[in-house]
């Protein structure tokens, strides 16, 4: 028997046993396009409630392990709330109410992505932190905002929530 007209079918996001980013477990949405990585501090002890937001909140569908990494302007979603402490990011998730202490690197990428959308001031400011070139600080910017796109904590800017 289908769903009636008009009424959203469930969603019932799980963990995907076949695939998994850098060691970590992933999740994703069987009735969607939503899959991101469990962070092991943000995410793995409560897992149970991500899933449940997820099922709660049908409209956050991106797939955070899409092949590539993200191109395009990004943001940070509005379930991530952040500051700033000795340098370092405090991020926390609304998902699941944990928060963790990231490094210098990972609070440069925060406020390029709030300032243009972009990493160049994540680069800038790493090569500059570091007393190196931004040709050389790149790859590293690059690869910590990837894996915290994978994780779910930045998001394409057109479906920030």
């Amino acid at each position: 028997m289908s769903e009636p007209t008009g009424t959203p079918s469930p969603h019932r996001p799980g963990r995907d046993h076949t695939r998994g980013f850098k060691g970590q477990p992933v999740v994703h949405c069987t009735d969607c396009s939503w899959s991101q990585a469990l962070d092991e501090d943000l995410h793995e002890d409560w897992e149970d409630v991500l899933l449940a937001w997820h099922a709660e909140h049908p409209d956050d569908a991106v797939d955070h392990l899409a092949p590539g990494p993200p191109s395009g302007p990004l943001a940070i979603p509005a379930y991530v709330r952040w500051a700033e402490q000795y340098g370092r990011a405090v991020v926390g998730d609304d998902r699941t109410r944990a928060v963790v202490l990231f490094n210098h690197e990972c609070l440069a990428i925060l406020h390029s992505v709030i300032a243009d959308g972009d990493l160049d001031g994540a680069i800038t400011a790493n090569a500059r932190r570091l007393g190196t070139s931004p040709a050389k600080a790149r790859p590293d910017i690059i690869l910590i905002a990837t894996n915290l796109y994978r994780k779910g904590l930045l998001c394409p800017a057109a479906n920030r929530q």
